[in-house]
């Protein structure tokens, strides 16, 4: 197989692990990457300090997690009323009463 300058090189299975446990210090735990308990520290983070307004930036910056998670929440939360879009990338807490 000829490399070029378009094609990286394929790195064995070994080099990819080593490289990947480089990335993080810390170990990997899937409960801590749940969508449920993303969803329950978002809530209290909109829910309990009166914020009328969520920036999906802003709230993955803060969690921690990609923004792509932050949409998993809001989809389920706006389905049910709690939030409503106002915006690209911003949406309104109405809250759950």
């Amino acid at each position: 197989m000829i490399n070029s300058a378009s094609q990286p090189a394929l790195r064995s299975g070994d080099e990819e692990r080593r490289s990947s446990s480089q990335r993080s210090l810390e170990p990997y735990n899937r409960k801590d990457k749940s969508l449920g308990l993303l969803c329950e520290n978002f809530v209290n983070m909109y829910g309990n300090n009166g914020e009328s307004e969520i920036c999906l930036d802003a709230a993955a910056s803060r969690l921690g997690v990609e923004r792509r998670r932050i949409y998993d929440i809001v989809n389920v939360l706006e389905s049910v009323g709690i939030v409503v879009r106002k915006a690209k990338n911003r949406y309104t807490w109405y809250g759950k009463s």
